[in-house]
């Protein structure tokens, strides 16, 4: 039940601008924002992922075709915009840069062999 109205909204804000619109600000509203700061960020950042660099497709809808708003998990302070991949995997990570230095590490050690 929970899963159909979900599939019905996610559907309603592919091909409905407007309740696109309102489900849009209302995210932004959760990090404290407007779409105004949305757009400056976007600006400041040239369209790119603050990480990675990559530049979304344009005209993306899903997730995965656009930056999300990274913030501090403790402070709640937003970052910057990152892509999708970027963003969870910041998340996976927990946010830890010491976890993350391990990884690289781990991923530098392979590549040598």
């Amino acid at each position: 039940m929970l899963r159909d109205k979900m599939d019905r909204m996610n559907a309603r804000r592919r091909v409905d601008p407007a309740h696109r619109a309102r489900w849009t600000e209302g995210n932004f509203r959760k990090y404290g924002i407007t779409g105004a700061d949305f757009a400056a960020m976007l600006q400041a950042q040239n369209g790119q992922c603050a990480l990675c660099g990559d530049v979304p497709p344009p005209g993306g809808k899903l997730a995965m075709a656009r930056l999300h708003i990274d913030h501090d998990h403790v402070t709640g302070k937003n970052r910057a915009l990152l892509c999708s991949h970027c963003n969870r995997g910041l998340g996976c990570f927990k946010d830890d840069p010491d976890l993350l230095e391990l990884a690289a590490a781990y991923l530098r050690s392979w590549a040598t062999r």
